[in-house]
Parts: C-alpha cells; sequence; structure tokens
C-alpha cells in the first residue's frame, strides 16, 4: 500500500511542480505583432516589383505592398487588392474578378476563376 501511495504522490508532485519550460511563459501582444508584421512584409516583398505577360507582352503589372496595378499596351485597366498571401502565393481581388497568384523566383502564374492562366516575369 505504501508503494501506491508513493507512485500517488510523486505523479501529484510532477503534475504540479514548477515549469522551467519558457514555452510556458505569456508572450506580450506586442511582440507576437512585431513577428507577425515582418514575415507580412517579407511575404509580400516576394510579388512587389514591374511583372510582364511571357507570352503576352502587352499585359503588365506593377505590385507595390498590397496593390496591384494593370496596364494592357500601357493604359492602366484594373486596380487589385492583395490579400491573403502566403510564402509564395497570394489572392487579388480586382474590380472584375479574383486572382490567384503563385510565385516562383522571377516568374508569377496569375490563374482566373475559369482555370485561365498567364505566365509573368520579373522585370
Amino acid at each position: 500500500m505504501n508503494k501506491l501511495y508513493m507512485f500517488c504522490a510523486l505523479v501529484f508532485l510532477t503534475a504540479c511542480g514548477s515549469s522551467d519550460n519558457k514555452t510556458d511563459e505569456v508572450v506580450d501582444k506586442e511582440e507576437v505583432v512585431d513577428k507577425e508584421t515582418v514575415v507580412e512584409e517579407t511575404v509580400v516583398s516576394l510579388f512587389d516589383g514591374s511583372w510582364y505577360g511571357f507570352d503576352q507582352s502587352e499585359i503588365n503589372l506593377e505590385i507595390s505592398g498590397n496593390i496591384m496595378s494593370v496596364t494592357v499596351e500601357g493604359d492602366p485597366v484594373d486596380s487589385c487588392f492583395i490579400e491573403e498571401s502566403n510564402e509564395s502565393t497570394a489572392r487579388a481581388i480586382c474590380e472584375t474578378e479574383e486572382l490567384s497568384m503563385y510565385v516562383e523566383g522571377d516568374s508569377m502564374v496569375l490563374t482566373d476563376e475559369y482555370l485561365y492562366q498567364i505566365t509573368f516575369s520579373r522585370n
């Protein structure tokens, strides 16, 4: 019976003991916001820049932050808001449609809701 009491006491002390593990500490909300901001800036920078249509050179994109300007033969035709970006993909909400964006190096593929794709190269 003493072994049972000893086992229960050991389990109780182990469960209630203090933790030296730093993951149990509460992180300031400000620090979390800063870390998220840095991640967003890194992700958005993958898309930033000037892009021209690889197969359709008359289409150009200018991306700065979360705004994408679309021009065709030098004339502005649409302005889009980029949201839900992660490492290499994002979604652009334009006046007339939604586009999926995928970046790999200096190439970007835009896909519309009908799965029509245009490949762009970074200028």
